[in-house]
């Protein structure tokens, strides 16, 4: 973790929005688990706009 965190944000890694690219791409492995349960395109715009104020 402490080398994860000295090594800058990569070209991928910026343009993809995706922090794991940053240690795969040091040769770092990953674990990935698949999801129990799939979820809905939009779910998180929904989560973000019933948490927000109105303007």
């Amino acid at each position: 973790m402490k080398q994860y965190v000295a090594w800058q944000p990569t070209q991928l890694e910026q343009l993809e929005s995706l922090e794991q690219l940053r240690a795969l791409w040091h040769g770092e492995k990953i674990h990935i688990e698949p999801a129990k349960e799939a979820r809905k395109w939009g779910w998180i715009r929904r989560k973000i706009w019933k948490e927000c104020e109105p303007f």
